[in-house]
């Protein structure tokens, strides 16, 4: 059986705002941070996983990466919510996006 796929965030921009700008309530801001921490433990864990197959760099420490990697991606997406001209509209975004995963996959350094 297949995992279901990731919501995308143009699919629930409002959730995917909500994760990267809570309300500024205790409660809320507690939820949101154990969302947050439960996915990234998943992508850690699957992060662990490849060092441990030798997929991913040995030197790879995966808590910190998956932080990383979603620090990064949160700010991408926050593009789309600026009011300036910095924002990003939906193509470019998904361009942006694109660019990130290429980056995480293959990296900066031609081989």
């Amino acid at each position: 059986m297949r995992a279901a796929r990731p919501a995308r965030h143009s699919e629930r921009p409002h959730q995917f705002r909500l994760l990267a700008e809570p309300p500024d309530e205790p409660a809320a801001l507690e939820r949101v941070a154990a969302l947050v921490d439960e996915q990234n433990a998943k992508l850690a864990a699957a992060l662990a996983d490849g060092v441990s197959d030798g997929s991913l760099a040995s030197d790879l420490d995966p808590v910190t990466t998956a932080t990383a990697l979603w620090a990064a991606m949160n700010g991408v997406l926050g593009l789309s919510w600026r009011a300036d001209r910095l924002r990003a509209d939906a193509s470019h975004l998904t361009e942006l996006v694109a660019a990130v995963e290429r980056v995480v996959l293959r990296g900066l350094l031609a081989r």
